[in-house]
């Protein structure tokens, strides 16, 4: 069993299942539906489905995915980047599409938020070839909002995960070479670019919760500061070319 604040999960029987608050578990089910659906929509990735929501036992069954490594696992490796890159795309299409299968009104300038995109939560299945990406939920901070937040809070909670990944043998300025790679790609794939502001704000607000001394080992004051170093790379890997 894992244990979090806000769910315990269980392996039983071929099928994940966790316990929620019936207003987490209503929240997440419904988002993981309309993410389901999407994914199928893609050909590349894919979301687990719901198999059963009880509200009345607190309980959200999902269907057990097998072979499924995290992509932390493939960072340091030769195919560390395809896998960067590929969840930059899978994500710019859920930010398209996962919100048009959700009974919800949607926000002008906002998307379906996946509330915890890291490198855990998104895995690689190699059998199929395809990205898994788990534990859809609505973040506290836009739950008045519905499902519906910036894309700038996923793609924040992304960068926070690549750039503070306990790896030993790179140096800052990669890290952020492979986070700016990531966001180019993401902007690419949806053909809009991410609000610079809203995402150095949100940088730091995650960050905040729990990263101040890993941020002080990579001698950065916050993550939002990064975002910085991201664009002077890229302009300067530009001009390379």
């Amino acid at each position: 069993m894992i244990g979090t604040n806000r769910s315990r999960i269980e392996l039983l029987d071929g099928r994940v299942s966790k316990r929620l608050s019936r207003l987490h578990l209503r929240s997440e089910a419904a988002l993981t539906r309309a993410a389901h659906a999407a994914s199928l929509e893609s050909g590349f990735y894919y979301v687990p489905r719901v198999l059963d929501a009880d509200e009345e036992r607190g309980v959200l069954v999902l269907e057990f995915l097998p072979d499924a490594t995290p992509l932390s696992a493939w960072l340091g490796s030769d195919r560390e980047m395809e896998m960067l890159l590929l969840a930059a795309r899978a994500l710019a299409h859920a930010h398209d599409h996962v919100a048009s299968h959700l009974h919800a009104v949607e926000c002008t300038e906002a998307v379906a938020v996946h509330g915890d995109y890291n490198l855990t939560n998104v895995c690689y299945q190699s059998g199929t070839g395809r990205l898994l990406i788990f534990d859809w939920n609505v973040p506290p901070m836009f739950q008045r909002q519905g499902f519906f937040g910036p894309a700038e809070f996923d793609i924040a909670c992304f960068l926070r995960a690549l750039l503070l990944s306990p790896r030993r043998g790179i140096s800052r300025q990669e890290r952020a070479g492979r986070a700016a790679e990531f966001v180019e790609a993401y902007e690419t794939a949806r053909g809009r670019r991410l609000n610079r502001i809203m995402l150095e704000s949100l940088l730091t607000k995650v960050v905040s919760r729990g990263a101040r001394r890993q941020l002080g080992q990579l001698k950065l004051r916050s993550l939002g500061k990064s975002i910085c170093l991201l664009h002077t790379l890229r302009r300067e890997a530009q001009r390379g070319r």
